[in-house]
């Protein structure tokens, strides 16, 4: 049970580094870095390129390293969950059916003409 946990916590905290890291990114390197690298090289359109690429760069390792075999994981447990939803709807609609059968027609008199 505590090695289940131990995933479910594994998934939740590489997700939400991937997002605070990507977050920090974008808040931190555009003002600081484009205004930087705007002034080294006079041309405030190429630093924003160049800042974009080191900042996809770095989501793309985030994203290989921690955060792909977390999502995959993730997707794993919602199948399970939406396998068990269905089966449990289809054996409550079987059951209902059955009941409906069997006890229809006490649950439900005839009406006389």
């Amino acid at each position: 049970m505590s090695q289940q946990n131990q995933e479910s916590a594994g998934i939740f905290s590489s997700i939400i580094f991937f997002v605070i890291t990507i977050s920090s990114a974008v808040i931190l390197l555009m003002a600081s870095a484009v205004m930087w690298i705007g002034e080294l090289i006079g041309s405030g359109a190429l630093a924003c390129i160049i800042v974009a690429a080191v900042l996809l760069l770095i989501a793309w390792m985030i994203y290989f390293l921690a955060a792909r075999q977390s999502i995959e994981k993730l997707t794993q447990h919602l199948d399970l969950v939406y396998n068990i939803a269905s089966a449990a709807s289809n054996a409550y609609h079987s059951a209902l059916k059955l009941v409906n059968s069997v006890f229809g027609e006490i649950l439900s008199p005839k009406t006389e003409k």
